[in-house]
């Protein structure tokens, strides 16, 4: 729809698989750019060239699997297909391991479709309890769960899983940090997130090691690569020692004016951009309080 409103020109079933700094030569002016590749002939010769990079690829082909020992017995909320496919086995609570807006979403899916009537959510960071971390509609949801005592929030972090066989079929021993123990026979499901470090851009931004999270400026641009934004759930600026994530879309979509405003500004049509940044922040599309 928005494509259609704005005549964006959109390549469906394309893979972008290397992106490289370079300069071109358009309209007779000589520009530095980027040559970005594709697979298949979305142009003639399977790249085009461009003064600047958005990568708004998001995250969700990317799941952080947690590294404990048993790890591999859980299930990546992101490898789920349907909430169906979860094997509910037992009387055991189903074990989430993950607090924040994969967490509580997979929590509120299992227990609104029917599948689990008793959820237990493992985070030593405690998502829950920061005003920050989690979006009004999620808080909603939490606080129904919450009335309706199907969940219970555990401020530990998982350290081991380990799986038994019984005469009842699999029990899942899940160990916690100060050695409380968990059983169910339903596989614990992973909420541990998603990363934007794509091997097509881990390059062209600098990382922050401890969030595994580029760092860009206030523009939302690399620092290290002028020229390529980034949009979407990886956003996030440090405020105030402070880790600010516009993780959800209700968060960063207020900032794709902002990097709409920078590159209009470098290339000379920001002139009456003024007027619609007014109505984006009329209507609380715009965030640049960084």
């Amino acid at each position: 729809m928005v494509a259609e409103a704005y005549h964006v020109s959109v390549a469906t079933h394309t893979l972008v698989t290397n992106i490289q700094p370079a300069h071109y030569l358009s309209k007779g002016a000589n520009l530095s750019g980027f040559k970005v590749h594709f697979n298949n002939s979305f142009s003639r010769c399977g790249t085009i060239y461009s003064r600047f990079v958005v990568w708004a690829g998001g995250t969700y082909h990317n799941p952080i699997i947690p590294t404990f020992p048993g790890a591999s017995l859980t299930i990546h909320y992101g490898h789920l297909s349907s909430w169906n496919k979860v094997p509910i086995r037992g009387s055991g609570p189903t074990v989430i391991i993950g607090g924040g807006e994969s967490g509580m979403e997979a929590a509120y899916n299992m227990i609104s479709l029917g599948r689990t009537s008793h959820v237990v959510i493992c985070d030593g960071a405690s998502p829950w309890t920061k005003a920050n971390s989690l979006t009004g509609k999620t808080k909603e949801r939490l606080r129904w769960m919450q009335s309706i005592g199907a969940i219970k929030l555990i401020s530990t972090n998982v350290v081991v899983v380990t799986k038994g066989i019984t005469v009842q079929g699999p029990v899942f021993d899940i160990k916690l940090e100060y050695g409380e123990h968990l059983q169910t026979g339903t596989p614990p499901i992973a909420a541990t997130g998603f990363s934007v470090k794509s091997a097509v851009i881990k390059d062209l931004f600098a990382w922050d090691e401890v969030f595994a999270t580029p760092i860009i400026n206030s523009d939302d641009e690399s620092t290290v690569t002028r020229g390529v934004f980034l949009a979407g759930s990886g956003v996030s600026h440090n405020r105030e020692h402070e880790k600010v994530a516009f993780d959800s879309i209700y968060k960063f979509r207020t900032r794709f004016a902002v990097v709409a405003k920078s590159i209009s500004q470098r290339i000379g049509t920001w002139k009456g951009g003024g007027d619609r940044l007014r109505e984006y922040q009329l209507h609380n599309m715009y965030y640049d309080d960084i």
